[in-house]
């Protein structure tokens, strides 16, 4: 099987996939699951914060307890202080991270080189600030523990006895090698490739904001998982050749928005301007973006290539771009006709609705794009490049307005600004189809059967799609 599957014959888009099983009830929580992680968790409004609490959800679904294991020092990141999001927290019985002093919901290091990292970090700061530069370093979460605190992580976790063990990213992977004389599951948690992400990147003649790493050495970090599960179907497709005596299985996006919880009424307003004319508002265009390399360039492709070609078509257009890709916006970019970049934003429930026009405008293919989840739960009209569908494997491409170049994605903005009937139905559209096509039974059906996952490894197979199927419960129909 090659890594690459065609769309003609690719599972995932909706005429190829197969009808769902009966979603199965949650199970008693008999079962503990430890998932060890390495970063900071105070917030739940970016890609990777939301993937996460998607998968404790989906761990809570199954019938799982959950402990959530902090790697002792790398998960402060650059600041001794950190909090966890309240949504964390309700998802998991219990917090272990050693070496803090915990009060309140506030957990404080006692580790000195925590003290010199937050200090490397200030220092770099100001550097950026005299030079008026902001600096995209490797993501701590891209480069591997060293082995003092990935031993004293390894004790932690087995420690508590688990029946599964998820270590997030490929950069703990490690980690499970340390378990592998363990009697659990061993799961490795794939939000990106970074080996992927990282050769994206050098084609676009971009800075890595990941650690450089090849694919063998991606594959070697995931040696020891019974059990691989992926944000991105592409990269899906991409690994598990290289692996193909593990469990694989895409974890889809169905994210939890805090807007649809807390923002209720906002959005039931967005719902009834579909149909009432007098509600109507100017149709905007929204970019959504956290800081990283990948959403500069889609930023930059944005107010260089695409904007240009709006205004001219329609020159009382109007752009919003929110999130801490705003940090990065030169004064050019700020002055542009129609531009107004409004930085981080805590809810998004203000720009929901059919005249918004979301846009991810994505050049380098990565991970996958949830902005796109989000403009659609958020009931707008949303228009994306082919890179940033890339993760979704064609399952969403006719939900919304795709586009392979500037001109073309100029041109679907514009569409989109003059036909509100279209703005309506297409949102419409997808807002109603998207539930289905993430359901995530497959994921769900594979967390409940543990021992699935311990026979797997050691019954090998040369055929690859036998691997990127749901494990099939002795409880589950043929």
């Amino acid at each position: 099987m090659t890594a690459e599957i065609s769309k003609a014959a690719n599972p995932f888009t909706p005429q190829n996939r197969p009808s769902p099983q009966a979603t199965k009830q949650a199970r008693p929580a008999n079962k503990l699951a430890v998932i060890a992680v390495r970063r900071r968790l105070d917030g739940i409004n970016t890609g990777a914060f939301e993937y996460l609490a998607l998968l404790l959800r989906e761990l809570v679904a199954a019938g799982y307890r959950i402990r959530l294991v902090f790697a002792p020092e790398s998960s402060f990141g650059g600041s001794p202080v950190a909090m966890i999001a309240p949504q964390f927290k309700a998802l998991s019985e219990d917090v272990i991270w050693q070496r803090t002093l915990r009060i309140g919901r506030c957990y404080i290091s006692l580790s000195p080189s925590v003290y010199r990292t937050a200090l490397t970090r200030i220092a770099a700061e100001i550097s950026s600030l005299v030079s008026r530069q902001k600096n995209m370093g490797p993501s701590r979460s891209s480069r591997p523990l060293d082995d003092g605190e990935l031993s004293e992580l390894a004790v932690q976790v087995r420690q508590l006895a688990p029946d599964l063990v998820v270590a997030e990213y490929s950069s703990l992977g490690p980690l499970l090698e340390k378990l592998s004389d363990g009697n659990f599951v061993r799961a490795a948690f794939l939000h990106d490739l970074f080996a992927l992400r990282a050769q994206a990147l050098r084609t676009a003649k971009l800075g890595l904001d990941v650690a450089s790493v090849t694919m063998k050495e991606e594959v070697a970090r995931c040696q020891a998982a019974d059990l691989l599960i992926y944000a991105s179907a592409s990269e899906l497709q991409r690994m598990a050749p290289l692996l193909p005596d593990r469990r694989h299985v895409w974890l889809r996006p169905k994210i939890n928005l805090p807007e649809q919880e807390l923002m209720q009424p906002e959005l039931e307003a967005a719902r009834a301007a579909v149909a009432d004319p007098s509600a109507i508002r100017s149709p905007r265009v929204f970019m959504l973006g956290v800081s990283h390399a990948g959403n500069l360039d889609a930023l930059r492709f944005l107010m260089d290539e695409i904007w240009p070609l709006v205004i001219k078509a329609r020159p009382q257009a109007q752009l919003v771009v929110a999130g801490t890709i705003c940090d990065h916006a030169d004064a050019n970019w700020r002055s542009a006709p129609g531009a107004n970049f409004v930085g981080h934003q805590e809810h998004l429930a203000e720009f929901c609705g059919p005249d918004t026009i979301g846009i991810a405008p994505a050049r380098v293919a990565s991970g996958i794009s949830v902005k796109v989840v989000k403009y659609i739960q958020l009931g707008m009209p949303t228009v994306a490049s082919d890179q940033a569908l890339a993760g979704f494997s064609g399952l969403i491409d006719d939900l919304i307005e795709c586009a392979s170049d500037a001109q073309k994605f100029a041109d679907a903005i514009v569409r989109l600004i003059d036909d509100r009937e279209r703005r309506c139905t297409l949102a419409q559209r997808a807002a109603s189809e998207i539930q289905s096509r993430f359901d995530n039974a497959e994921v769900r059906n594979a967390l409940l059967d543990l021992e699935c996952h311990r026979n797997s490894t050691t019954a090998g197979s040369n055929n690859t799609a036998d691997h990127v199927k749901p494990c099939q419960s002795p409880h589950d129909p043929d």
